[in-house]
């Protein structure tokens, strides 16, 4: 078993590369993600899971609301991967807990020239006789010969460009190793011996939904969690 030290550093490093990437002003084309995964625990032995009541990392009124709607698509994608969700934490085998963020990032984008292409021609000057009555006349014309293209540069000035970054991270602990006679809020009680699955995924965008991407985000992260063999 890894010891509380390596999850934390773990935890750390996931967080620290999530950041990173909002941090650098990067546009993502798809939601990056990492995860840890304690190599020595045998997630097909956990079945019941059940979500920390305590998660909060914003102070904003519709806090609760979107936990709530984060918490329902990950039970669902969980159900949908055998495992069960339960009521009470003391009929869980592991906890669940979330949080999110959408922290806003602007990033300078350089001036940019581009070329727009140009058709030239060069003319040359022809004498052709012709007659007019009885009397022959000498006229002359022009007729493009050479077409050459030349590029104008158009230079753009540089600017800043902001975007949010939906970011949900995803925590479950392993409540086997709790005394189940110990009361309930000891035994929701969280600490890094326990967690055996640690994962984030962030996005950016425009917008600042984090409902949004939810579903997304949440499918990113619980790919890496394997189902549960029946």
């Amino acid at each position: 078993m890894l010891n509380g030290a390596m999850k934390i550093n773990n935890l750390l490093l996931i967080i620290s590369l999530i950041f990173l990437i909002i941090l650098s002003g990067c546009v993502t084309t798809q939601p990056y993600s990492k995860f840890y995964k304690d190599p020595n625990i045998d997630i097909n032995s956990y079945s019941k899971f059940y979500f920390c009541p305590d998660t909060r990392i914003e102070d904003e009124p519709e806090s609760s609301l979107i936990f709530k709607i984060i918490n329902n698509i990950i039970k669902d994608q969980l159900i949908t991967k055998g495992y069960i969700f339960v009521e009470h934490p003391e009929e869980a085998d592991f906890l669940v807990s979330t949080l999110y963020q959408v922290p806003y990032k602007e990033h300078y984008v350089p001036p940019e020239t581009t070329y727009t292409p140009i058709k030239n021609y060069e003319y040359t000057t022809f004498e052709s006789p012709y007659l007019t009555g009885s009397y022959q006349v000498i006229g002359s014309g022009t007729k493009a010969t050479t077409e050459k293209t030349t590029y104008l540069p158009v230079t753009t000035g540089g600017y800043y460009e902001g975007y949010f970054y939906p970011l949900i991270h995803i925590d479950m602990y392993d409540l086997q190793k709790v005394n189940p006679f110990k009361p309930t809020e000891q035994i929701i009680k969280i600490n890094s011996q326990t967690l055996f699955f640690s994962g984030s995924a962030v996005d950016s965008s425009k917008e600042n939904d984090i409902t949004k991407f939810a579903p997304t985000l949440i499918s990113t992260i619980l790919k890496n969690f394997p189902s549960r063999i029946k």
